[in-house]
């Protein structure tokens, strides 16, 4: 994806910032939860689309927005 097209999913909400592990260690979401890390995030995911078998969190986004 080259820049400019991804500026604009971000732009219109449809985009997932994700940074370097520890970036974000202590910050809280607007519910005031902690932010998952990418495992959890993964597991979560998997959980939502029904898929218990170890894969990839590239795999499981993906496979997430098919479903949804």
């Amino acid at each position: 994806m080259k820049l400019n097209t991804g500026v604009e999913h971000a732009l219109n909400g449809n985009a997932i910032l994700f940074v370097g592990s520890g970036f974000s260690k202590g910050a809280t979401n607007r519910q005031n939860d902690d932010f998952l890390t990418g495992r959890d995030l993964k597991l979560l995911l998997q959980k939502k689309i029904g898929i218990v078998e170890e894969i990839t969190l590239g795999l499981a986004a993906d496979m997430f927005i098919k479903q949804n």
